[in-house]
């Protein structure tokens, strides 16, 4: 009796791993203590796998529902839960208990998808949200994060792990995953934070986790040589958890590096058939490496199927990758169904380089692209339209050159001669003028890049 009255005593105060050595003082458990080392392995260990008297009673009285949800690693799919029970059962725990289970409790019922039950609980579990538990903080800030928070949950998880405590490696963890998906800059500090409390819990399973974020966190602030060195040591590990970390270091390889670091490891995970990236992530590194030369290249993250949001953005990107390897025709095919100013210049560009001058002249026309519609006249020797030029230069070279080929009707044989080198030289003198004109108002290629 006295033993069971000091695991009690024990229990009561959230010492688990004291409850646990007064128990094994006494010889075999019966049912109550049986209950007794369930609940202070629970204290101690959390929920496990391992069999106890707890599990499985979710249909139980509150006081004993609520402690079988705390045992019970992981909830039956669609189990029916007395949610107003276990919460009463709950906030009848001493201040000291709730404090410490509730976090737990919480985060139980979020992965449940029962959100808000598991707000209920963090509202219980402190009464003062300012003033509550490292594990309080971070239950709260993922709460806060899920409800569109996301500024505050980084604060409140910034605080946890400046604090060092228990849970810190949990919070850093969060961070690293929230600051990620805000495109928020990674110190290297935090990526060596992760690195030490990784080899710290290297036996347990958030190890994978923690090196996942001293992965993410150094690629982050740009030290690619050390992410990608811990992603070939580590990412066979990670990838059951963390399928998409290769495709988000390679995201922010296109974001962070300068351009021989984004070759130099870019180039690497393209040569593999089927580089590991998302579609959004696949468009970012083409794009890049297109803009850098590298068109043949930049087709291997182009190669996969897309959902409908990215389609539009993948055939413009195939159709650059197209016209980059001399492909008019491909490029017109990937444009096939598609509007945009965007895409007509694609399109132009892919017809003068089919030698279909006239039509490209059309499509730069209508992308407001005068210039370059005025070239394709040009080439398409399309006379009438450049006489119609506001370019009075052009508009007159113009016209000498679509009345060469044209002979007066009233003209005589004696006449012809001299008619034709008058002509000759009155179209000598317009064509230089025309040309100055032109010369004058045209820039020099690459006069614009001092």
């Amino acid at each position: 009796d006295v033993l069971r009255d000091l695991a009690r005593l024990y229990i009561h105060y959230g010492f688990g791993a004291e409850a646990i050595q007064t128990l094994e003082m006494g010889s075999s458990l019966d049912v109550d203590e049986q209950v007794l080392q369930a609940m202070a392995n629970l204290l101690e260990y959390g929920a496990s796998d391992a069999p106890n008297i707890l599990q499985d009673q979710l249909h139980c009285a509150p006081d004993v529902l609520l402690w079988s949800l705390l045992a019970t690693p992981t909830w039956p799919q669609q189990t029916q839960i007395d949610t107003d029970a276990a919460l009463l059962a709950f906030s009848a725990l001493p201040h000291h208990l709730r404090q410490y289970l509730g976090p737990d409790l919480s985060r139980r019922f979020r992965a449940a998808r029962r959100d808000e039950i598991a707000d209920q609980i963090l509202r219980a579990t402190s009464r003062d949200p300012q003033s509550g538990s490292p594990a309080f903080l971070v239950e709260r800030a993922i709460s806060d994060a899920d409800k569109g928070s996301r500024d505050m949950a980084i604060k409140s998880l910034e605080d946890v792990v400046a604090t060092g405590a228990e849970p810190s490696a949990k919070a850093l963890v969060k961070l690293v995953e929230y600051k990620l998906e805000s495109k928020e800059p990674i110190s290297f500090e935090m990526a060596q934070l992760a690195g030490a409390y990784a080899k710290e819990n290297n036996s347990l399973p958030i190890s994978d986790q923690l090196r996942w974020a001293q992965i993410i966190a150094s690629a982050s602030s740009g030290a690619f040589e050390t992410a990608f060195g811990l992603l070939e040591d580590f990412e066979e590990d990670i990838s059951t958890k963390r399928p998409n970390l290769q495709s988000d270091v390679l995201g922010l390889l296109v974001e962070n590096a300068d351009d021989m670091q984004f070759l130099r490891h870019a180039l690497t995970f393209g040569s593999s058939d089927t580089p590991p990236t998302t579609a959004l992530v696949g468009n970012g590194v083409a794009g890049r490496l297109l803009d850098l030369g590298f068109p043949e290249e930049a087709s291997n993250f182009t190669a996969d199927t897309v959902p409908q949001s990215l389609r539009r953005d993948r055939a413009v990107l195939n159709a650059r990758i197209a016209l980059a390897v001399k492909q008019p025709r491909k490029a017109e095919v990937e444009l096939l169904g598609l509007g945009g100013e965007d895409v007509n210049l694609l399109r132009a560009r892919a017809r003068s380089m089919a030698g279909e001058h006239a039509a490209a002249g059309d499509l730069y026309a209508s992308a407001q692209e005068p210039q370059a519609a005025l070239r394709e006249k040009w080439l398409a020797e399309d006379w009438q339209g450049l006489g119609e030029s506001e370019n009075s230069a052009v508009s007159k070279l113009a016209s000498v050159l679509s009345a060469k080929d044209e002979e007066p009707a009233d003209i005589t044989e004696n006449t012809a001669e001299l008619r034709k080198n008058r002509q000759l030289l009155e179209d000598s003198t317009t064509i230089r003028e025309s040309i100055q004109g032109l010369l004058q108002t045209t820039p020099t290629p690459g006069s614009d890049l001092n």
